[in-house]
């Protein structure tokens, strides 16, 4: 955002803004252009480390891996992971463990062992969601135990990989999101009822829109 604010004093400095006398205000451009970069990446996002979540917490593409067959939820009983409550997980899945930002949850025989690597992994993470572009990136609006929700069933990229996810609003300007490989086939009323038994604490982070 710094060059996009760079660019536009740029632009006025040489003369192709108002006059020198009219105060400029940038503040509706660089708005614009922080949702179009959200936009681009909500599906780039989690082909990349655990920094790139950090700074969006959106939902983008997750390379496909596991089956159908562990699409099921079953009860987690283990210990929980700082930061987070979590009631059921797939089956065949376990948790990898947390940092200030996301909780990560992969197939018991991923070879990638890493919770900041969320290629092909359940991640729930918190932070910002807009309600404006939501149609338009394939949201559907939905609700979850009587809160503001949204559900996308999943959209390809370009190389390939799909991503299935769901929000769930905790409180006003802060969503809970759950983001999915594709290939664990979940319907809605799966991604509700996890998301549902998912309670995040005070100690986990939101990431920044």
């Amino acid at each position: 955002m710094n060059d996009l604010k760079y660019l536009l004093e740029r632009a006025l400095a040489d003369g192709h803004g108002p006059a020198r006398a009219a105060h400029a205000d940038p503040s509706g451009d660089l708005a614009r252009g922080k949702r179009l970069l959200l936009r681009r990446a909500r599906y780039r996002m989690l082909a990349s480390s655990a920094a790139a979540a950090i700074a969006a917490a959106v939902v983008v593409p997750i390379a496909l891996s596991g089956s159908p067959a562990q699409a099921g939820l079953v009860a987690y009983t283990g210990t929980q992971p700082p930061g987070y409550v979590v009631k059921e997980i797939p089956a065949g899945w376990v948790i990898q463990g947390t940092n200030a930002y996301a909780l990560t949850i992969a197939p018991a025989s991923d070879t990638d062992q890493n919770p900041d690597s969320f290629l092909g992994k359940l991640v729930v993470m918190q932070g910002e969601f807009s309600t404006a572009d939501a149609a338009a990136d394939g949201w559907v609006a939905t609700t979850a135990g009587g809160r503001t929700a949204y559900y996308n069933h999943g959209q390809p990229s370009g190389d390939g990989t799909v991503t299935a996810g769901f929000v769930i609003e905790q409180a006003p300007g802060r969503w809970l999101t759950v983001q999915a490989p594709a290939s664990l086939a979940w319907t809605e009323a799966q991604f509700k009822e996890f998301a549902l038994g998912v309670s995040i604490l005070a100690t986990a982070t939101p990431g920044q829109g």
